[in-house]
């Protein structure tokens, strides 16, 4: 059962624009599978259980290895990251965004290489965030007043 709703979330993960997705729910979901796969490894380490146990260890590194592709999805997988971010990204990269912002998915950026940027995208998001905190800030303090 995980091991299907891993592959059909990959698939989503990958295929679906970046902007549609809630980072935080997508790490929580990962890290409550990587448990998963760790308990099942450990209660199938016996002689009758080894094809079951290798299954979840093939699991255990399909997961690892999204989770190396998933700190650009994490940082601009987020309502705070605006048009001006996405620009100062394919700025940043010296590329050209491959569709609208609202489209591009996780692969087209893993396509354009985008794990090469990460200091950029990182610091790109945590703007976002503060921006975006200051914005909501400044609405509450003017609906107060």
């Amino acid at each position: 059962d995980t091991v299907i709703k891993f592959q059909q979330s990959e698939m989503d993960w990958l295929s679906k624009p970046v902007a549609s997705f809630d980072s935080v729910a997508i790490e929580t979901v990962l890290e409550l599978w990587y448990k998963e796969v760790y308990k099942m490894i450990k209660a199938f380490n016996n002689v009758h259980m080894k094809p079951v146990q290798k299954i979840a260890e093939e699991l255990r590194f399909a997961i690892d290895n999204f989770k190396k592709r998933f700190p650009f999805l994490k940082s601009f997988g987020s309502e705070s990251v605006l048009d001006r971010h996405w620009t100062e990204m394919f700025k940043r990269m010296n590329k050209p965004a491959p569709k609208e912002f609202t489209k591009i998915t996780l692969q087209d950026m893993l396509d354009l290489n985008v794990d090469e940027f990460t200091g950029d995208f990182e610091e790109l998001s945590t703007a976002a965030a503060k921006q975006d905190g200051l914005k909501k800030a400044m609405i509450t303090m003017k609906r107060d007043w």
